[in-house]
């Protein structure tokens, strides 16, 4: 083995150059564990965001029976309904106003789950059914969501004495205050649901494209007749 000579000129710094290599061998491995800790967090958040993808619905728990009724504790973690997301829609749901944690006894907002009580979503919160006038949500009469599951018809009241009729548009975020008029709305949907029959001091066949309504009752019967259904697609 030969012994090599290394030569440095004469005004060589040793301490700079010790320093140099301790600079360049830190700074290489902190380039290093910065490069894995990345990855590392990159992997953890894809394999988080694959499970709250693939995760289960979690059923509802029966935790009391008597002969009157059932007693279910269902799991809530707060997720929002998409109203054309064929997975959530692809079984049968049921639309609710509930109040959920921690908000207050007049801040009502609207729900669905599955029958087995899984997989609850909120479907508007409560600001947004409170458009553009303040209220409650009228308990007396149904929420009737349209056949392509974009719309949704329900009444607030507004005082005491009145109550609005609206409709409510998933896509857009849009409240659309509807004609107003006698007692129970009755809200029914034309079955391309670009339109909704009610009442409103009489009955009418409410377009959503144009906003204006049509007093239809005489089409079918000129005497004073009461409770009503949609047959026949809409036709009768």
């Amino acid at each position: 083995m030969k012994d090599i000579t290394i030569k440095h000129p004469k005004n060589f710094n040793w301490l700079t150059h010790i320093g140099t290599c301790l600079l360049l061998a830190l700074l290489y491995t902190l380039s290093g564990c910065t490069d894995s800790e990345l990855k590392n967090t990159e992997l953890k958040g894809a394999e988080l965001e694959s499970a709250a993808i693939n995760k289960e619905p979690v059923p509802a728990e029966l935790i009391k029976e008597t002969k009157k009724a059932k007693t279910y504790k269902v799991h809530y973690e707060f997720q929002e309904e998409q109203w054309d997301d064929p997975e959530i829609l692809s079984t049968t749901r049921l639309q609710f106003s509930w109040l959920k944690p921690g908000d207050d006894s007049i801040s009502e907002s609207l729900w669905s789950m599955r029958l087995d009580g899984s997989d609850l979503r909120q479907v508007a919160s409560y600001q947004l059914l409170d458009t553009p006038t303040a209220g409650t949500l009228d308990a007396r009469f149904p929420i009737v969501r349209s056949p392509n599951n974009r719309y949704v018809a329900f009444a607030v009241k507004t005082c005491p004495n009145c109550s609005e009729r609206r409709i409510l548009d998933l896509e857009t975020k849009e409240v659309i205050v509807a004609p107003m008029g006698g007692n129970n709305p009755g809200f029914k949907w034309m079955p391309d649901s670009k339109s909704i029959v009610f009442n409103a001091e009489g009955l009418m066949h409410y377009n959503l494209e144009t906003r204006k309504g049509e007093f239809i009752r005489s089409r079918f019967r000129d005497d004073n007749w009461g409770p009503w259904h949609l047959i026949d697609n809409g036709k009768k």
